[in-house]
Order: structure tokens, then sequence, then C-alpha cells
């Protein structure tokens, strides 16, 4: 009955096979079916696309953060460099300084030595001292003799003690240079 009778699909069939377009326009949506479809994708596409500038917004706010704090960061770790550049060449300073006041306290004290050396030296006269061997006989000669043996005997102690001087400066400076570095 529902085919024979009248009714809406039988209708829109008997149209169809009138004119063969009117089933595509009956499939297709109407002009203000399209508009609305049109518009829901439209705004659609506008929440996501704000959706998408928000997170993008965000995610350059973290990278401008980022960069921020990595360059602190790095003009940090310049300043410690700076610091410790600093300290290590005011301790070389510091340590030359030590080590060029020993050297020169060794070089005077030789030095005055050498020249007592000389003072003592100046005092040998060679024909007063083979007179004085000669009369002594085989007794030990006094005199100026003597004074040059015993001089030349305290400017060899001076010198080892020098030496000794030198030696005890440079290890107590390798031990202060050892505790600063510790």
């Amino acid at each position: 009955a529902f085919f024979r009778g009248g009714g809406k699909f039988v209708n829109a069939v008997k149209s169809v096979q009138r004119d063969p377009g009117a089933l595509s326009a009956w499939l297709l949506p109407s002009e203000d079916e399209r508009r609305l479809h049109l518009r829901e994708v439209a705004l659609e596409a506008l929440a996501d696309a704000e959706d998408a500038r928000v997170a993008a917004e965000s995610t350059f706010g973290v990278l401008v953060a980022s960069q921020q704090r990595s360059l602190w960061e790095f003009q940090h770790a310049l300043t410690e460099f700076q610091l410790i550049e600093e300290r290590n060449i005011e301790c070389m300073q510091s340590s030359l300084k030590q080590h060029i006041v020993v050297q020169s306290s060794a070089l005077a004290n030789q030095q005055y030595d050498t020249q007592m050396l000389m003072s003592v030296l100046d005092g040998v006269s060679k024909d007063s001292d083979l007179v004085d061997f000669i009369r002594a006989g085989t007794k030990r000669p006094t005199g100026a003799f003597l004074d040059v043996a015993a001089a030349a005997a305290v400017a060899t102690a001076a010198i080892d003690a020098v030496e000794h001087e030198d030696a005890a400066g440079i290890a107590g400076e390798e031990q202060a240079a050892a505790e600063d570095d510790g």
C-alpha cells in the first residue's frame, strides 16, 4: 500500500524519473544547510586556531624564560671563572714575590760573606806570613796566616749555612704552596 498510494517516497521517485537532476538536488544539502555547515566548520577552525595561538604563546613564554635562565647561568659561570683566574693571579704573584725575597736574601747573605772573606784576604801578606812561618819553625803559624785559615773556615761554614738556608727556604715555599692548594 505504501508503494501504490502516494507518499513522499513515491513522489520523490516519480520526480526523479521525470528529471534525473532532481536526484542530485534531493541528495545535496540546500544553500542554507551549506552555509550553516560552513559556519560551523569555520567556528571550529577559529576555535582550533585560538587554541593553537594560546599554546604557541605559552610555549614562546617558556622559550623566552629558558633563554633568560640560560643567559643568567652562562653569565654566572663566566663570573666564577673570572674570580678563579683573579685568585690564581694573586696566588702566583704572592708566591713569586716570596720566592724573589728568599732568593735576594740568599744573594745578600752570600755577598756579605764574600765581602767578609775579601777583607780577611786583604790582610794577608806573603812576606810577613813567610817570616812568621820560618821563625816559628815547627810551631803552627800565628798572626795573619792563622786569621786567614780561621776566616776561610768561617766563610766555608757561612756558605754551607746559606746553601742549607736556600734548601730550607725552597722546601718551605713548596710546603706553603701545597698548603695554599689544599
